[in-house]
């Protein structure tokens, strides 16, 4: 009799503690897409020789690398540290057409360029 006991509680101990060692089943998880950082730029306000031009960084939360050209000439070179900022450009001629073009320094990913015409 004491053989039978001894076995049940070996084989309850063994069923009990293999039971037990199962891992967890994982959760699935969605997969991590990882989008590249981009710029919107757009007009804030003009005048006759200034213009407010609006940079925002899209996709990124650390300082963004940029440059912003003014007819292919270069304006802006930094960090875009910030969601968005103002870039305040003067000593614009009136009644003229100009090119606006924000780059991303690390991918060289332009945004779309934008027109702005200051006021005669």
């Amino acid at each position: 009799m004491k053989k039978y006991i001894l076995s049940f509680v070996f084989v309850s101990f063994v069923l009990f503690n293999l039971g037990c060692k199962k891992s967890p089943t994982e959760i699935d998880k969605p997969p991590i897409i990882i989008t590249p950082p981009s710029l919107e730029l757009s007009v804030d306000g003009v005048s006759c020789t200034e213009a407010w031009i609006k940079v925002k960084k899209l996709n990124d939360t650390t300082f963004l690398p940029i440059s912003v050209k003014i007819n292919e000439k270069e304006f802006f070179h930094g960090f875009l540290a910030a969601t968005d900022t103002v870039l305040f450009v003067d000593s614009l001629a009136p009644s003229t057409t100009y090119t606006v073009k924000g780059i991303i320094l690390d991918t060289l990913q332009t945004a779309k360029e934008l027109k702005v015409t200051t006021l005669p």
